[in-house]
């Protein structure tokens, strides 16, 4: 067979994508250069500055913003995406996040295998800074139950870290999740062996 300067490969199956706000982060991925990703998050920047954009999005700038990211996967050769919210970390934008995520789904699905992952539990929300306890609590008994009526996630995802849920918090979120019957997975050891 003559590719013509082309290449045959299996799909490629990225595991770990979040849907992007609408906005411009380069300046710090710049910053990564001479700063540590905790440096940069102490300064609003990272998931906060993230969560703060999102926040202030609707649904027709999330999906325009992904559905060119969507397409340029496509493009590379990915076949399979897991794409997880995160960047919401309140009831109203999660939902919101993970709806774009499932339009995608629906409005790609001939071309590429887009898969909703849950990451309420990315960090801890400004409103919540000092009472992650409180936070798990909302994740737990709000969000989690409702996402699940929605069926807007298969999966449920927590970041294991220090200065963002520890092992029990991590454990307490995940076994809620599981009782519920999403699938699991682990943001964990990024930065320390935890």
């Amino acid at each position: 067979m003559d590719c013509k300067g082309g290449l045959i490969t299996p799909g490629f199956v990225d595991p770990h994508t979040h849907i992007f706000p609408p906005k411009d982060r380069s300046n710090e991925f710049a910053m990564r250069v001479n700063k540590t990703y905790q440096e940069i998050a102490a300064a609003g920047g990272g998931i906060v500055s993230s969560v703060a954009a999102c926040r202030k999005s609707n649904f027709e700038e999330l999906y325009i913003k992904n559905e060119k990211n969507v397409r340029r996967f496509i493009e590379f050769g990915t076949t399979t995406l897991e794409m997880k919210s995160g960047y919401g970390l309140d009831l109203e934008t999660e939902i919101l996040l993970l709806e774009v995520i499932n339009k995608l789904k629906k409005n790609f699905s001939k071309y590429i295998e887009i898969i909703p992952t849950f990451l309420g539990a990315h960090a801890i929300p400004p409103e919540f800074k000092g009472r992650t306890d409180e936070y798990v609590d909302l994740i737990c008994n709000k969000m989690l139950p409702e996402i699940k009526t929605k069926d807007l996630a298969e999966y449920c995802d927590v970041f294991c870290e220090e200065g963002y849920f520890n092992y029990q918090q991590s454990e307490k979120i995940l076994k809620t999740a599981k009782s519920l019957k999403f699938k699991i997975r682990l943001h964990a050891d990024e930065f320390q062996d935890t």
